[in-house]
């Protein structure tokens, strides 16, 4: 693979080794008879054959005609329909020429880019992009850039259970918003840290941070800050099991946020808040809602694992096995991922197979120690010894007598039985035009 790389891209100098090495990994990832058509094969191609050109650029202020030549062809290359091929080549033509103070920068289409990447769950790769960016901005006139590339950065980094780098990236970034000015970004950054906390199992300080963020950004007229604080306090209160203060805060910040991938974020989380209430009528509507409409890849998956979860609590092992078929080979984020795994395990509990179930739970506990998820380490942790006390003779595809739900005869505030007639009309806004 690596010489085939090498000749692919052996216009452009050589830079150091293990620069960009999420893209060489991807890059390694694709089978060699499916290099010459595959358009992962391409694009990846192309995205680093652009890291590398910028890199260069901006070490020594220009870049040989043919590495710039090569960039461009391998970025003309991908599909008409690609949106990365848009950005590359903007990024490509920017540094075709020497850096001139105030001409044209690769940058800011750079941090477009790594947006894409983050849409595609390429989570390591945004990274990489973003790297770029808070490497080489500074020296070229884009300084601004800094404190949301330094946002996204960890924001990904988190995704992949990184929370040290995400949290060393946030401050990184507060500390230069404050320094530029940037009360907007800093405001977005401490709901970033306060996110990290939560993660950490810090719920009390979680929501401590988020209500005086609410207040501070309230102030300032954030109004869309305050809608992402409120979501995120739903989420802390989700954890710490207040499950209809959650459902309101969710739907509320839906209704607020202006970006529908937002908005299809929000709702992603009030179907668990109303899987979590026993109301499974709204779960499922907003569930089957969030998986046939979001964008973005993370929020269909949520979707389907909550469905998955709902498909277990509620005996429908077929309708559980076509979940849990779909996403098992699904590049699934960390938090995701672990929660993928103990929903399995309750089903292989609920379906009567133990042995199925241990594995499962195994797996999002070693998940959820790697990446400091301390709430669901706890849960998994749990779930294996309650499976070690159970009764071992019970046999395949035997549920555990009494375990079938039965419909829920629990009645709901007034809240939250007026938000349930109100989704279809939220649902017209969520669909992502």
């Amino acid at each position: 693979m690596t010489a085939t790389l090498v000749a692919s891209i052996g216009e452009l100098p050589l830079v150091p080794a293990l620069r960009h090495g999420a893209f060489v990994a991807a890059l390694g990832g694709v089978a060699d008879t499916d290099m010459a058509s595959s358009p992962r094969w391409q694009a990846l191609c192309a995205g680093f054959t652009t890291l590398r050109l910028v890199d260069i650029w901006a070490g020594e202020g220009s870049v040989d005609p043919r590495a710039s030549r090569a960039t461009s062809a391998a970025v003309a290359a991908l599909p008409g329909t690609s949106t990365a091929r848009g950005l590359l080549a903007a990024i490509a033509s920017a540094v075709a020429m020497p850096y001139v103070a105030g001409g044209p920068s690769p940058y800011a289409p750079l941090v477009a880019y790594g947006r894409l990447l983050e849409y595609d769950a390429d989570w390591a790769l945004a990274v990489d992009a973003y790297s770029v960016v808070i490497e080489h901005a500074p020296a070229g006139g884009a300084a601004d850039l800094l404190p949301d590339a330094y946002h996204r950065s960890g924001y990904c980094r988190r995704m992949l259970g990184d929370l040290a780098g995400a949290s060393a990236d946030f401050s990184a970034g507060r500390r230069i918003a404050r320094e530029q000015g940037n009360s907007a970004a800093d405001l977005q950054l401490r709901l970033s840290e306060a996110n990290v906390i939560a993660h950490r199992g810090n719920l009390p300080e979680a929501a401590r941070v988020l209500e005086q963020l609410v207040a501070d950004a309230a102030a300032a007229g954030a109004r869309q800050v305050v809608a992402a604080a409120r979501h995120d306090s739903g989420l802390v209160a989700h954890a710490q099991g207040d499950f209809e203060r959650a459902a309101l805060l969710c739907f509320g910040a839906a209704q607020s946020y202006d970006d529908p991938r937002q908005r299809a974020r929000a709702l992603s989380d009030l179907a668990a808040c109303g899987a979590a209430l026993g109301h499974r009528e709204l779960a499922r509507q907003v569930n089957e809602i969030v998986y046939t409409t979001a964008a973005i890849r993370e929020l269909r998956w949520a979707a389907a694992i909550n469905l998955l979860e709902m498909a277990a609590a509620d005996g429908h092992e077929q309708m559980f096995e076509a979940y849990r078929s779909a996403m098992e080979a699904e590049p699934l984020p960390v938090t995701l991922a672990a929660n993928y795994h103990l929903f399995t395990g309750r089903g292989h509990v609920r379906f009567g197979r133990p042995h199925l179930a241990r594995q499962e739970f195994g797996r999002a506990l070693g998940i959820s120690m790697d990446a400091a998820l301390n709430q669901i380490g706890i849960l998994a942790d749990q779930a294996l010894a309650d499976l070690s006390a159970t009764e071992p003779a019970r046999t395949e595809h035997e549920a555990p007598a009494g375990t079938r739900t039965q419909p829920r005869t629990k009645s709901w505030s007034p809240e939250i039985e007026d938000l349930t007639q109100s989704i279809t009309e939220l649902h017209l806004a969520t669909i992502d035009r």
